[in-house]
């Protein structure tokens, strides 16, 4: 059973990867997916150079291994561009849009070609039309200079919802090209809409009727968002999918474990190993750290700002083929209570590795600068969790902690289209004796997975859209429980939501703890990225 397992959620599997690898391999075409983690590892190997530590050779082994196995992977930025001269590797950027608007277009297209994504806030503008034309203005250069990056480029820009002029980003809903639209929304503005404040409700209100139309804009509940910064009162921006809270000009970058990986079996049935699981968190956090010293930053400002916190995000992909694999609903109560102590295994093996690398290599400057208390760290923040778009495609596994979209699905993927089966669901009727294709077309031609497979299995196999509103919110709360960063999460909600429901969800997810996450009302935006056949 192992041995089956092993080819799962690996590179040399995935049906994506062909045409994935013309843009992660780039100008390194010729030298596979293995010259491209041998470069990851010299890389690395180079960091280590800069630090007196006795196990570097160990730890290499460790990390080319880790690598190989597809158990952890870096953001795709560091894989198309680690071989660069000026190594632009990281993914996660917020810029300091008080700045002059050339001087920030200049650096935002810097961080654009080298495949970052760029977070900005602009609750120093105060009317709803330089709102709007601020976030148009960016859309509109952001797109004009798409031209000979490796993947188009893309934006988040968050209002707070207490900003005079917030309506100006309600207004840019569902037309911007290539931005992400977030509302800020802090603790006491949630009690007055509690408190039936007419205001607030008003306010609420218009969010949520967006939110209905257009999908848009995310919410981000910013007295939960981590504000460590080199500068005091720094603004604090979302990066464009919200996972990594970044002060004005400051960068970081991600890596992700893959799930599936970490089952092990015994000869009745599998279980998650948690003790290797941390061992690789702490893989990545020792890796992650590293390159911040071989970053090429595109200002001076974001790297003096960037080396004075450090923050790096671990997070996690192939949550729903974990659960699967395991004979666990997505959001049943076990599916929850798996959430939880995966969440703080993960926040345990990075805080343990930061906490040793602060002893070796010191602490994060700010942390001294500002006179920080709190134990010391090398990073100042550890832990969070993306979609892996990207990633989790590399790998043919399910994205982030989102659930499955669909049994078949048809994604665009650069110039292409591709029809597949849910590769867990192809690795279950091949375990039944059945053949992959036969499923795909018994389910393109309206049968039921449950008269293919059975009601027990298919049980196994819900869809984001199966799933209630309220277990998405349960289960990305489960995992935010423990962590320091934030998830980029969408509750995937029916076309026949009403504006009550949403009102209703957000509250909940307020409740319930989270940072932030989007709503998607199924078909309210006229193209979807993925499109669910079945």
């Amino acid at each position: 059973m192992m041995e089956d397992l092993r080819n799962l959620a690996d590179p040399n599997e995935s049906p994506f990867f062909p045409l994935l690898s013309k843009r992660i391999l780039h100008r390194h075409l010729d030298e596979g997916w293995p010259g491209l983690l041998r470069r990851i590892v010299d890389a690395s190997e180079k960091a280590e150079m800069l630090y007196d530590e006795s196990d570097k050779d160990e730890y290499i082994i460790k990390l080319r291994k880790t690598l190989e196995n597809s158990e952890f992977l870096p953001n795709s930025p560091l894989m198309v561009n680690i071989s660069e001269d000026k190594k632009k590797i990281f993914a996660c950027f917020a810029l300091d849009a008080r700045k002059p608007i050339n001087e920030f277009l200049n650096v935002a297209r810097q961080v654009h070609d080298g495949m970052g994504g760029v977070g900005y806030t602009l609750n120093h503008l105060k009317a709803p039309g330089e709102i709007k034309n601020f976030i148009q203005l960016f859309d509109k250069d952001t797109e004009e200079h798409q031209s000979g990056r490796p993947r188009p480029a893309s934006n988040a820009v968050t209002v707070s919802i207490n900003n005079p002029g917030f309506i100006g980003i309600l207004q840019q809903a569902g037309k911007t090209k290539v931005t992400n639209l977030n509302v800020g929304i802090p603790d006491s503005f949630m009690e007055k809409v509690r408190r039936s404040d007419s205001e607030a409700l008003e306010k609420f209100n218009m969010v949520a009727e967006s939110i209905h139309r257009t999908g848009q804009p995310a919410i981000l509940f910013t007295d939960r968002v981590p504000n460590v910064a080199l500068e005091e009162n720094a603004p604090i921006a979302a990066n464009v999918c919200g996972e990594s809270p970044l002060a004005a000009d400051e960068s970081g970058l991600l890596g992700s474990l893959n799930l599936v990986k970490f089952i092990r079996s015994n000869e009745t049935d599998l279980s998650f190993d948690f003790e290797k699981f941390i061992e690789t968190v702490r893989i990545g956090v020792r890796f992650l750290d590293g390159m911040h010293d071989i970053h090429y930053h595109s200002s001076p400002q974001l790297k003096k700002n960037t080396l004075s916190t450090r923050k790096i995000g671990v997070g996690l992909m192939g949550y729903a083929h974990l659960l699967i694999l395991l004979g666990i609903r997505y959001g049943s109560e076990e599916s929850i209570r798996l959430a939880e102590e995966i969440g703080k295994a993960l926040m345990q093996g990075a805080q343990e590795e930061s906490t040793r690398l602060a002893y070796k290599r010191g602490v994060y400057p700010a942390a001294l600068s500002n006179n920080i208390n709190r134990e010391k760290k090398r990073n100042a923040l550890l832990v969070a969790i993306a979609q892996t778009s990207t990633l989790s495609l590399l790998v043919n596994t399910s994205s982030g902690i989102e659930p499955i979209n669909g049994y078949l699905t048809k994604q665009n993927i650069l110039d292409d289209t591709i029809y597949i089966l849910d590769p867990i669901l192809a690795y279950t009727v091949q375990k039944l004796g059945l053949n992959p294709d036969d499923v795909k077309n018994l389910l393109l031609g309206g049968i039921e997975l449950s008269n293919v497979i059975g009601e027990k299995l298919a049980y196994l196999f819900p869809r984001a859209l199966d799933i209630k509103p309220e277990e998405h919110i349960e289960v990305q709360a489960a995992f935010q429980k423990s962590i320091d960063g934030g998830i980029s999460k969408t509750l995937n909600c029916s076309f026949s939501t009403n504006v009550e429901e949403i009102k209703q969800w957000i509250q909940l997810g307020h409740e319930k703890g989270l940072i932030g996450f989007m709503i998607y009302r199924d078909n309210s935006l006229k193209s979807q990225p993925i499109e669910v056949i079945k």
